[in-house]
């Protein structure tokens, strides 16, 4: 069984600081595809132009390390908004470039509680039915507690 690699942008090819540079430096190496964190900054042209003959394999969902887990209350943002907004904004990036699978990040979160618990869940349901019409997957990923400190998903456990 042949093994399949694919580049992750975002930790790999770190010389040049252009995310569209990458996807050149990538398919030089001999990707055949790549991932990505959410290309903020980049339109959709922008990384058409720069992946070309590169399957974009991955992306992650807009907000840095996401925010799936997050609640709002009374004083602070409603999360449940600030996630379904940033769910359709990568929707649409990975449909444009043929993506077939969002990482879907849980966000930090300083002391968890079970309102985070319920709000992972409400989120990841709401999403499930965005994700199934559009045929694309949804990735969750421990991240451990020493890489990401505050992670809301950092064990498998959970």
């Amino acid at each position: 069984m042949a093994l399949k690699f694919c580049a992750n942008l975002s930790f790999m090819f770190t010389e040049s600081g252009s995310l569209l540079e990458r996807y050149n430096l990538a398919r030089l190496a001999g990707f055949q595809g790549v991932e990505s964190a959410f290309p903020k900054g980049f339109s959709i042209e922008d990384l058409l132009t720069a992946k070309q003959s590169l399957t974009q394999v991955l992306i992650n969902i807009r907000t840095e390390f996401g925010v799936a887990a997050l609640h709002g209350d009374s004083k602070g943002p409603d999360f449940r908004e600030t996630f379904r907004s940033d769910l359709e904004t990568t929707v649409e990036y990975a449909k444009a470039l043929n993506c077939r699978k969002i990482h879907i990040m849980a966000g930090k979160v300083s002391e968890p509680t079970e309102d985070n618990h319920e709000a992972y869940v409400e989120n990841l349901k709401y999403a499930v039915k965005i994700l199934e019409k559009e045929n694309i997957v949804g990735l969750i990923e421990p991240i451990n507690r020493y890489a990401v400190p505050g992670y809301y998903l950092n064990s498998y456990e959970k």
